[in-house]
């Protein structure tokens, strides 16, 4: 799977780029027909203490899932999306067993 991570308005981290690589392998475990992944991090300059933004694209063959987490630091805000990703990604490989079993 490729991974594409970009920071807006930011420069990321070489860290914080390979954090997001290290975690963006654990949904290839899960769901081997996933294409391609882009992360994007953002910063929302309001005065939340929760202002670090973690948007996660996953494309799979047929349709994206995408998740959008907020928190105090982006490796936190990316921990959030992959999780949520990792069950939106069991869902869909369940759903495609379900619609290949009734053909």
């Amino acid at each position: 799977m490729v991974v594409e991570v970009r920071a807006i308005q930011f420069k990321a981290s070489d860290r914080l780029v390979a954090f997001a690589h290290q975690r963006l392998e654990r949904i290839d475990q899960v769901y081997r027909r996933a294409v391609h992944a882009s992360v994007h991090f953002k910063v929302d300059n309001n005065h939340l203490a929760e202002n670090k933004i973690a948007e996660v694209t996953l494309h799979i063959p047929g349709e994206d899932l995408v998740v959008h987490k907020e928190a105090k630091t982006f490796e936190k805000a990316l921990i959030m999306a992959v999780d949520r990703l990792r069950r939106l990604a069991r869902e869909a490989k369940a759903k495609t067993k379900k619609l290949r079993r009734a053909k």
